[in-house]
């Protein structure tokens, strides 16, 4: 379990996360946050891997300092997309 942990950490587009089981039993041993389990897991760790992906195809819009910068962003990439 602690390889698949420090795949995870190393190689957060191609490693497989941990069962609910074996994060239970990772957070018991503490090896991992007990309330960050659910983030070690394969389920979750599919939209982590998704999220990696968009980042690289540079499919994010980027970070922002408001809601209203945020908002101005996207509708000029609506606005350029259309």
């Amino acid at each position: 379990m602690r390889t698949k942990i420090e795949r995870i950490r190393k190689d957060l587009v191609s490693a497989k996360g941990l069962t609910r089981d074996e994060a239970a039993v990772a957070a018991k041993a503490g090896i991992i946050e007990p309330d960050q389990r659910y983030w070690w897991t394969e389920e979750w760790q599919k939209g982590e891997r998704a999220a990696e992906a968009d980042r690289r195809a540079r499919r994010v819009v980027g970070t922002f300092d408001s809601v209203e910068a945020m908002k101005g962003a996207l509708k000029r990439r609506v606005r350029t997309s259309a």
